[in-house]
């Protein structure tokens, strides 16, 4: 192990973390982190410094929890913008409704 596998190997479970608790915002901040820890394991497995199986393994797990990521911010998008719609309808009628009083 490296000190990037490490650092790489911290940053998937802060990335879990954060996904489990859809902490958005701190998933926000492990980006850059995440991307350059990402280049670095990469290159050292070009180099051999990495055994390539493993350095993929692991970009692929942090890659799957991206994508879980990305899932549920859009579902919890979806879920928010059916909320205000109903809250919005729900308002109009409520005026109509005093509007006929």
């Amino acid at each position: 192990m490296t000190e990037s596998t490490d650092r790489l190997e911290e940053l998937i479970g802060q990335v879990q973390r954060c996904v489990s608790e859809q902490d958005w915002d701190g998933l926000s901040e492990l980006d850059e982190r995440t991307r350059e820890t990402v280049l670095e394991v990469r290159e050292q497995a070009q180099q051999g410094a990495v055994d390539p199986a493993y350095a993929t393994g692991q970009i692929e797990r942090l890659k799957a929890l991206y994508d879980q990521a990305g899932e549920e911010a859009r579902d919890f998008r979806d879920e928010t913008a059916k909320t205000i719609r109903e809250t919005t309808r729900n308002q109009h009628a409520a005026r109509a409704y005093q509007k006929n009083q």
